[in-house]
């Protein structure tokens, strides 16, 4: 499946997605104007820094910092890119293999072994703390200082997506199997979890309480092939869904910017944008 990815800027104004397998677009959110790049690899992952520097994670393994004008910065070569997160001092590549690599600002790579191939990162606002899922069914928290592990987190599935809240201590997780768990990561306690019975894709935090997911769904009605998805909210202090949003297609992806749009890919290499 081709798989487009979509991510905004901090300020909320820039999209950027991509297109054609080795095309960026950027759309302005205000004007709608887009210019576009190209790159020399088939482009698997992309992602704004917290500096407004611009990640790439390409299939053939590297993944490289370009500043506004696309020039090179810095490139970390690993495997074919899953995911991965960023923060002020580090960089974390999950990649199809089952080791973790995390690289600092002098591209010294730091690498973390697991049984499983990792499968999504994502580091706390304050960089202190990466969660990485892997595929034996467990969530890891490790320490940046020295990346040893704080604690494990157990799960049903193995997680497919990761994200902290702004408004730490808590992480939510979404698992191959529609469960999304909410973890408070001081007290080390599940505190709750929706079941939505359908592959997770990403999660994401549209507000600091409300929770918004992206899922898959292939089933046989009959003698025929089905595959849907859909874009659910919920509110996590009320533990309820507040939206839901089917589609005739898997959302691949959904990302939220600042400004409170949102938007989402499909597998139909479709890229929506909505406010």
């Amino acid at each position: 499946m081709k798989r487009h990815h979509v991510t905004f800027n901090r300020q909320g104004t820039i999209m950027a997605f991509s297109y054609d397998q080795q095309t960026i677009v950027l759309l302005d959110t205000e004007t709608k104007q887009q210019t576009k790049h190209k790159h020399p690899r088939k482009i698997c992952y992309l992602l704004y820094a917290p500096d407004d520097n611009f990640v790439i994670g390409d299939t053939d393994g590297n993944t490289t910092v370009v500043n506004a004008n696309f020039e090179p910065i810095r490139q970390c070569q690993t495997n074919p890119v899953h995911d991965i997160a960023i923060s002020q001092h580090h960089i974390a590549i999950a990649d199809s293999t089952t080791t973790l690599k995390v690289f600092d600002k002098n591209n010294n790579k730091n690498t973390i072994q697991s049984h499983g191939e990792f499968q999504c990162v994502a580091y706390n606002p304050q960089g202190s703390i990466l969660a990485a899922g892997n595929l034996v069914h467990m969530v890891y928290l490790y320490n940046t200082t020295d990346y040893t592990i704080v604690d494990k987190l157990p799960q049903q599935q193995y997680a497919t997506s990761i994200v902290f809240s702004a408004q730490e201590p808590l992480l939510v997780i979404g698992d191959v199997c529609g469960t999304t768990s909410l973890y408070n990561t001081k007290t080390k306690e599940m505190i709750h979890r929706f079941e939505q019975r359908e592959q997770i894709n990403r999660v994401v935090f549209y507000k600091p309480n409300i929770v918004g997911i992206a899922t898959q769904i292939n089933y046989i009605h009959g003698s025929v092939y089905v595959k849907s998805g859909h874009i659910i909210f919920y509110d996590i202090q009320e533990r309820k869904k507040v939206e839901d949003h089917a589609y005739k297609h898997w959302v691949t992806e959904l990302v939220c910017s600042s400004k409170g749009h949102v938007a989402y890919t499909d597998d139909k290499n479709n890229v929506f944008i909505y406010n």
